[in-house]
C-alpha cells in the first residue's frame, strides 16, 4: 500500500502484512473452578481452626532423635442435607516447601471423592496406624468418571504433575498432622470441595513455630539443661533468650507506681549476636508512655540450671524500670540482634522474639517471691493464704504509720512498705509497714 505524506514532501510505503492463523483459537488459561458449585457447596464452613505443636524424643539403636510435630484441628458444621467430598489442603513450611500429611491415606494421582459416586477405586497410601475410611475412596484423575467437567480449571489438576501443591482429604476429616522443624514458620490453607469444584469458604492460618528447648521442655520430663544438650546434639540452632522472667516488684503504693526488675539469660548460639532490642508496652491501657530502662549485663561466678557442655552462660541481662504504674497489664518483648546469617534469618522469619506479660493490676496478699510487699529492711512471714506480717531484720525498728487522713505526719520516711498484713488496728485511714 502506497500512503503519500502532503505535508512532509515525499512518500511513505506502508507495508502491511497480513497473518493468516488457519483453524487457530485464542488460547487462555483456565481459572480454578468458583461459579456453579453444586449441592449447595458454598454453605460448608469451617470453624476453630487450630493447633498443638509436640516434640518428642525417640531412641533407636543407641540413637536419640528429636521429632517435632504440629497437628491442624478443625470443626465442620454442616448444614443439614449438604454433601461435600473433602478438603483441599494446602500446607507450606519456611514459606515454599510443601508439606504432606502423616496420619492421613494419600495418594498423588487421586481426588479423595465418597463412596456413592466412586465408581473405580484407586490405590492408596495409608501410615501405619491408620486405615482407609469406608466412606470415602480415592479415585483416580485420569479416569474418574466422578470428576464432573466444569470448563474450568478444577481441583485435580491442583494435586498431580510436578506442580502440586495441594492433598484431598475424606469429607470426615477434622484432624491433619505434619513433621515440622524447629524455628520454621508453617502455614495451612483448607477448604471443601465437591467433585472436582471447590468452596469458596477456606480457612488459613500462619505460625511462627516456637524454639528447640522451649518445645522440648513443654512435652517432656527434662530440665532445661537437658533439652538445651539434646537440641545442642542434633545442630538446631537456639537463637532465643533463656529463661525470661520478672525477679522483683517493688510496689509504691504511694505514688502507685512500681519498680520492677527482669532478668534473662544469653541465646545458646552465639554467632554473629551484637546486643538486645526490648520494647515494653501497656496492654491494659492505650495510652502511650515512655518507660525508662537500659539493659546492663551482669557477670556471672556461679553455675546456672542451663549449664551444659555447650552452653555456659558467664553474663546474665537485667533491665529495670522505675515507673511502671499499678493496675497495668505489660507485655515485654525481647529479641537478639544477630549479623551475617542469624541476622537474616531472625528478621525473615521473626520467631526469635520472647515475650513475658508484667502483671501489676493488684499486689497479692501474702509473701511471694517475686513481689517485695515489704518495705526492704523487713521480711515477710505468712501464717496462712491472706495473712503475713513483716517483720524487721536484726538492727532496725518497727515504725509502722497510721494515716487517718490520708497525709503522713512523718517525713522522710521510705514508704515501699504493705498495706495488707496482720494487725489489730481497725481504725480509718491506711496502715503502712515500715522499718
Amino acid at each position: 500500500m502506497l500512503v503519500h505524506c502532503n505535508d512532509c514532501g515525499f512518500s511513505v510505503i506502508l507495508v502491511l502484512t497480513t497473518l493468516a492463523v488457519t483453524n487457530a483459537q485464542l488460547v487462555r488459561p483456565q481459572r480454578l473452578c468458583y461459579d456453579s458449585r453444586p449441592k449447595g457447596i458454598d454453605s460448608i464452613t469451617l470453624t476453630n481452626l487450630r493447633y498443638f505443636t509436640n516434640a518428642t524424643i525417640q531412641s533407636r539403636d543407641g540413637a536419640t532423635t528429636i521429632v517435632l510435630s504440629v497437628t491442624f484441628t478443625w470443626d465442620v458444621p454442616n448444614p443439614e442435607g449438604i454433601s461435600f467430598d473433602g478438603f483441599l489442603v494446602q500446607g507450606y513450611q519456611d514459606y515454599d516447601v510443601i508439606m504432606h500429611p502423616i496420619d492421613q491415606c494419600s495418594s498423588n494421582d487421586s481426588v479423595w471423592l465418597n463412596t456413592t459416586h466412586c465408581p473405580n477405586r484407586g490405590s492408596s497410601l495409608c501410615p501405619d496406624g491408620v486405615s482407609m475410611t469406608s466412606q470415602s475412596c480415592p479415585c483416580p484423575v485420569s479416569n474418574c468418571s466422578a470428576l464432573t467437567p466444569t470448563g474450568c480449571r478444577g481441583i485435580s489438576s491442583l494435586i498431580v504433575g510436578p506442580a502440586r501443591r495441594y492433598v484431598t482429604i475424606p469429607a470426615n476429616s477434622r484432624k491433619m498432622k505434619f513433621i515440622i522443624d524447629f524455628m520454621t514458620p508453617f502455614d495451612l490453607t483448607i477448604r471443601p470441595y465437591y467433585s472436582n469444584v471447590a468452596g469458596s469458604n477456606m480457612e488459613h492460618m500462619f505460625v511462627k513455630n516456637t524454639d528447640c528447648m522451649t518445645s522440648i521442655m513443654k512435652d517432656n520430663d527434662v530440665t532445661g539443661a537437658d533439652a538445651i544438650a539434646l537440641c545442642c546434639a542434633k545442630n538446631i540452632k537456639q537463637r532465643k533468650a533463656i529463661a525470661l522472667q520478672v525477679v522483683k516488684i517493688v510496689p509504691d503504693l504511694e505514688l502507685g507506681k512500681a519498680e520492677v526488675e527482669v532478668t534473662w539469660l544469653p541465646p545458646v548460639t552465639q554467632e554473629g549476636f551484637v546486643t538486645w532490642r526490648i520494647v515494653t508496652l501497656p496492654v491494659t491501657n492505650v495510652t502511650h508512655e515512655t518507660l525508662n530502662g537500659s539493659i546492663t549485663a551482669i557477670p556471672l561466678n556461679h553455675s546456672t540450671p542451663y549449664d551444659t557442655e555447650c552452653y555456659n552462660s558467664s553474663v546474665t541481662y537485667r533491665i529495670v524500670y522505675n515507673n511502671m504504674r499499678m493496675g497495668v497489664m505489660y507485655k515485654l518483648h525481647l529479641t537478639p540482634v544477630y549479623s551475617g546469617e542469624n541476622e537474616a534469618f531472625c528478621s525473615i522469619h521473626g520467631n526469635c522474639l520472647s515475650t513475658i506479660d508484667i502483671d501489676l493490676g493488684e499486689a497479692p496478699a501474702g509473701c511471694t517471691l517475686v513481689w517485695q510487699t515489704c518495705s526492704p529492711n523487713s521480711t515477710c512471714q505468712s501464717f496462712f493464704p491472706g495473712a503475713y506480717e513483716c517483720v524487721c531484720k536484726d538492727g532496725y525498728n518497727d515504725v509502722t504509720v497510721i494515716d487517718l487522713n490520708g497525709v503522713s505526719s512523718i517525713e522522710n520516711v521510705d514508704w515501699n512498705a504493705s498495706s495488707h498484713g496482720t494487725s489489730d488496728y481497725t481504725g480509718g485511714g491506711n496502715m503502712r509497714f515500715m522499718c
